[in-house]
């Protein structure tokens, strides 16, 4: 459900209506895939990238096995990433193999097949990177880490108009009626969209929003509130979402870590320099 990518199985038909939506990637993005089974599968596990028009192989990557609640549970992780594939690409110097591709999970024969994905520079995209705290949706998250989390990118991103302030303050009159700001911290609220998603996609990003930690641009933002949902024209789905800042930005770094700080916001430093951290809910 929170995999990256949208796998079909080869073996039996799609809906009456076949899913027609692509996928975009950037030229580097990592792409990190994950299947469980409730049993020990013999076979070894590749995710091998073909083009999608001319079904030339691009890349290929070996998944690892590992088990869970005392080998009552397996799952298999893959990493490759998108640059890889697009070097693969370049190194063909086949003028008409475009960037455009697909994945298969392959054993010895076909298992898998994922839908089409576009590589390339997509600035009206935005990355979701994607953690929960516990193994749930299907997927075994483990403990925090770039390494463990997922990233999905889909349309859309902060169109104007997108912020709301807000904050909380305290404010109290002394003797002489004069006014005096006991506390006062601001909080922003910005407005996610997303769109021209298919059904999959849209089901898929309810899952993701739905998870404990969705970080956009090394930021870790909180829904605030439930997704409105739009059907336009074209018969996708639009997406808006409010979101907070999980933490103050001033004080986390990309992994998610909260910095230690003083009262006015210096951090905190041992002996050899180094920033102060604690994980956050999430490790």
């Amino acid at each position: 459900m929170t995999c990256p990518l949208t796998f079909v199985d080869a073996r039996s038909p799609q809906t009456v209506y076949p899913e027609r939506y692509l996928q975009r990637f950037g030229s580097t993005d990592p792409l990190h895939v994950q299947f469980l089974a409730s049993n020990d599968l013999a076979d070894t596990f590749y995710l091998k990238c073909y083009s999608a028009q001319y079904d030339i192989p691009l890349a290929s990557a070996t998944f690892t096995k590992s088990t869970l609640l005392a080998g009552s549970y397996y799952y298999w992780d893959v990493y490759l990433s998108f640059a890889t594939i697009l070097a693969a690409i370049t190194a063909l110097d086949i003028h008409y193999i475009n960037t455009v591709v697909y994945f298969r999970i392959e054993t010895t024969d076909l298992y898998m097949d994922s839908l089409p994905v576009y590589i390339g520079s997509h600035p009206e995209t935005v990355g979701l990177l994607y953690h929960n705290t516990s193994n749930d949706f299907e997927t075994v998250f483990g403990t925090w880490s770039m390494t463990n989390s997922f990233l999905l990118r889909v349309q859309g991103g902060f169109a104007r108009g997108y912020f709301k302030m807000g904050g909380d303050y305290e404010t109290f009159l002394n003797q002489k009626n004069e006014p005096n700001v006991v506390y006062a911290m601001p909080k922003s609220t910005y407005t996610l969209t997303l769109f021209g998603l298919s059904d999959t996609m849209a089901e898929k990003l309810n899952a993701i929003l739905h998870l404990d930690t969705n970080m956009i641009d090394g930021i870790q933002y909180c829904r605030m509130g439930e997704v409105s949902q739009t059907l336009n024209d074209f018969g996708l789905w639009d997406l808006k979402v409010e979101l907070i800042p999980a933490t103050n930005r001033m004080t986390q770094n990309m992994e998610g870590d909260i910095w230690l700080v003083t009262q006015d916001g210096t951090p905190i430093t041992d002996e050899d320099t180094n920033i102060l951290t604690i994980s956050p809910a999430i490790a």
